[in-house]
């Protein structure tokens, strides 16, 4: 079901997969548990169609709780999982579109690693140049604006 959902948004048919991602995201959770890494995965997949058809403020409470459970993983295993970064680039983009300020939007995440008992930073990225959201959420991100050639910046790929 997922798998549909994610082809029906890649064919920008959002309204048809959005439903599809709903269910997706409650059988997950209803199957593997509300914090499981899984439904993380769902949360931001939700999280970005929301994000497309600019419902900045319905994406932001999903993606937080993605990123949550990812960090929560994280105290839970003694390693980051492998779609943590991704994720926190998805929602460091979606807080700048929100009109959020660097520094706030740090704070956010900081907050968020701290209620998972986690240091403020780890020590793996403090040295690390920061990630940049993956492209293909730049591209969501720039759809949502109005007027910005979708098609035609996907074919000059």
């Amino acid at each position: 079901m997922n798998n549909v959902a994610q082809l029906l948004d890649a064919k920008a048919l959002l309204a048809e997969a959005e439903p599809l991602m709903r269910r997706a995201l409650s059988v997950a959770e209803a199957s593997l548990g509300t914090d499981h890494p899984e439904v993380a995965i769902r949360l931001n997949n939700l999280a970005a169609l929301l994000l497309a058809t600019n419902r900045l403020a319905d994406a932001e409470p999903l993606m937080r709780r993605a990123l949550a459970i990812f960090f929560a993983f994280e105290t839970q295993t003694g390693h980051a999982h492998p779609h943590r970064d991704t994720v926190s680039g998805n929602y460091t983009a979606l807080l700048a579109a929100m009109g959020r300020r660097e520094a706030a939007i740090g704070e956010a995440i900081t907050a968020l690693r701290r209620e998972a008992g986690l240091p403020a930073v780890d020590a793996t990225s403090a040295n690390a140049a920061p990630r940049r959201p993956e492209k293909r959420s730049v591209f969501r991100l720039l759809r949502s604006i109005a007027g910005f050639p979708w098609r035609a910046a996907r074919r000059r790929r």
